[in-house]
């Protein structure tokens, strides 16, 4: 039976508890205030984040309307940083049909989460339900995928690092399978578990999950 490798997203890449604070999820930036610093004034709320997959990066966000500010598209090239309680805006604030381009080419936040993730040898891997995107750079972490609850427990979170994704649409996610056996695979996550545990416990301070969140900068 072919696999698709599929790790619980403490493979030890990155370590640190700076690298694990940049981390943004995906589903907890709608709602979040966009910040235009040339005037220091608010532009609106986050509505949508708009990601390519098949260049595993954020491509822009629409904005809500706020005051005299109507909905907007932001391409990503103004955005300067997604903060803890907000996303900075620096640049120049101007419409071109490069930022027409990146917003066409991008999937919705709404579209993504859920997306079904199928490998090329026609099995399916499973839903997607969390994008990991790096507050700097805006480029994709990796996608979480839904487990059940128990599973998660004994297994860790699974997640599809974003070189792992073949291509992408706004229909199907689809990643290459592999022989390896996925015994295998589990050792290798069961390991990476152990010790994303015992540094856990040596930082208590960085939350359950290691990721942050402008809702809950401790979750």
């Amino acid at each position: 039976m072919s696999m698709v490798r599929v790790t619980d997203g403490t493979d030890g890449r990155h370590d640190g508890v700076a690298y694990r604070q940049k981390k943004r999820r995906l589903t907890r930036l709608r709602g979040m205030p966009v910040i235009d610093l040339s005037n220091a004034r608010r532009m609106g709320y986050v509505a949508d984040v708009l990601v390519d997959p098949n260049v595993a990066r954020v491509t822009g966000m629409r904005v809500g309307p706020s005051g005299e500010f109507p909905e907007r598209y932001i391409p990503s090239g103004r955005i300067r940083r997604i903060g803890q309680q907000a996303v900075v805006l620096a640049g120049a604030d101007a419409t071109n049909d490069g930022a027409r381009e990146e917003e066409d080419s991008g999937i919705e936040g709404y579209t993504l989460v859920g997306l079904e993730v199928m490998a090329d040898s026609g099995d399916r891997v499973g839903f997607v339900s969390e994008v990991y995107i790096d507050a700097d750079t805006l480029g994709v972490e990796g996608y979480a995928l839904a487990v059940p609850l128990w599973r998660r427990l004994l297994t860790g979170r699974r997640i599809i690092a974003p070189e792992q994704v073949s291509i992408c649409s706004r229909d199907l996610m689809i990643v290459p399978s592999m022989d390896a056996g996925y015994e295998a695979v589990r050792r290798s996550a069961a390991s990476s578990r152990a010790e994303a545990e015992t540094q856990a416990h040596a930082t208590p301070a960085e939350g359950r999950d290691g990721w942050a969140s402008h809702q809950d900068p401790a979750a």
